[in-house]
């Protein structure tokens, strides 16, 4: 028995010990995954030695380095105090060209306006013929022409322009375009100045129907004189000149030729210039969309009835014309009872 007891301790020591060294183990290897971690975990060292042996080179490099986005940089800088004007090419005529346009544009844009002066002046000298009114008239003569110049201008601009691309076409360096096309507008500007009132103004279509409408109220029925009658002459018109040849106005008949009584809703023929009323008109043209000849005496011009558009400006002057009339024939009137 006593055997036996010494063998079963004997065996309790052995896998008590084998329990603690198997422990002893565990913690042998969770110390050194821990190590290995802690290893992983430490930052690795950056090598400096290559950025350090560039030295003063790679600071220089850095220091010329484009700003992000530029992706363009190619290393060298312009010197831009002593970068010359480079000249315009042929396919910067285009360019010019559109910028032209643009001064055009806005000529065209603010010409329905130039009608505008021929009605408040017609209005001004229907409503009164004293000092007061003929002084309002001048004014506004005045701004007419102020109107006019200011077009003129914009076409200076847009021919100052056509100059440079005929130069560059022309294979003309061009290399100061702006001065070139300031000094340019100057010079036209200037030699436009030194024109008379007469070579400014008699050709003008808003001048010439400004002075018509006026006369008109004052004249009716009359055909108007050349415009230049109402200009005086200055040193540099010329009578001799075929500019002065100006044959006169002609008498405004506000009468339909169809109907040969006072136009109604009058509409104007884009071919041939006469108008007719709108009814009498649409009878002539009925179920027929062919061309037909003018029926106003003398005119061998031929249209249809799409080329006819309402006309509201002579509806206007129709109706002053009427109002005119009526008053002129109530002043016959009391004349008579006077009498």
């Amino acid at each position: 028995m006593p055997t036996a007891t010494s063998r079963r301790k004997s065996r309790r020591r052995q896998a008590s010990s084998d329990v603690e060294d198997g422990q002893s183990t565990q913690r042998s290897l969770r110390d050194d995954v821990d190590e290995e971690e802690d290893e992983d975990e430490q930052p690795r060292p950056t090598k400096r030695t290559a950025s350090s042996k560039k030295g003063k080179g790679r600071a220089i490099a850095v220091a010329n380095a484009p700003a992000d986005g530029d992706q363009d940089y190619d290393g060298d800088r312009i010197d831009v105090s002593n970068f010359v004007d480079q000249p315009l090419r042929k396919e910067d005529i285009h360019k010019i060209n559109g910028l032209g346009r643009d001064w055009a544009s806005v000529a065209d844009k603010i010409a329905p306006f130039g009608k505008v002066f021929g009605s408040v002046g017609a209005a001004l000298a229907d409503t009164t013929n004293d000092e007061t009114a003929q002084k309002s008239l001048l004014t506004l003569e005045n701004l007419l022409k102020g109107f006019i110049d200011t077009q003129a201008e914009m076409r200076l601009h847009t021919e100052a322009l056509e100059d440079i691309t005929q130069d560059i076409a022309k294979g003309d360096q061009v290399d100061d375009p702006i001065k070139r096309y300031e000094a340019g507008v100057e010079a036209k500007k200037e030699k436009y100045e030194h024109k008379t009132s007469r070579q400014k103004y008699a050709k003008d279509e808003f001048y010439k129907q400004f002075k018509t409408d006026i006369y008109e109220v004052h004249h009716p029925g009359e055909a108007m004189p050349p415009v230049t009658n109402f200009i005086p002459k200055e040193d540099g018109d010329d009578s001799d000149d075929d500019d002065d040849l100006e044959i006169g106005g002609v008498t405004q008949d506000y009468k339909c030729p169809i109907t040969l009584l006072p136009l109604q809703n009058p509409v104007t023929s884009e071919i041939c210039g006469h108008s007719f009323s709108k009814e009498a008109l649409k009878q002539m043209f009925m179920g027929s969309k062919a061309a037909k000849k003018c029926p106003a005496a003398g005119c061998n011009k031929s249209f249809t009835y799409a080329d006819c558009k309402d006309n509201k400006p002579l509806e206007k002057k129709i109706k002053a014309f009427e109002r005119r009339q009526k008053r002129k024939e109530e002043e016959e009137d009391d004349g008579e009872v006077i009498e």
